[in-house]
């Protein structure tokens, strides 16, 4: 008789402070048979904090410059952040809900 090996990875959250420190908090292992009856399981505590931000950016367009003596701006800005939310400011700021790879255009 052969032994099947199921190996279970629990979900690996970061803690409620993820943008400003993002740190990993705990993850779990377990190991089952071919009867799905756990043999082993294993709890590891795990820190490790990210020591900068590490994003680059570089404009591709050039910038709008008014026409003068123009009574308005003949543009609009519309931010799009990648996550859903989006600004019309000229100089928006934005925070992430989640850790992840953004593109902003």
């Amino acid at each position: 008789m052969s032994l099947v090996y199921c190996i279970i990875i629990t979900l690996v959250y970061f803690t409620a402070n993820a943008i400003a420190s993002p740190q990993l908090d705990h993850a779990s292992l377990q190991q089952a048979d071919s009867t799905e009856s756990f043999i082993d399981t294993y709890d590891s505590k795990i820190n490790y904090e990210i020591k900068e931000q590490s994003f680059h950016f570089t404009p591709d367009i050039r910038p709008l410059v008014p026409i003068p003596g123009g009574r308005q701006a003949f543009y609009t800005y519309l931010w799009d952040f990648g996550d859903g939310n989006f600004s019309t400011q000229k100089n928006p700021t934005h925070s992430y809900a989640q850790p992840g790879d953004y593109q902003v255009t």
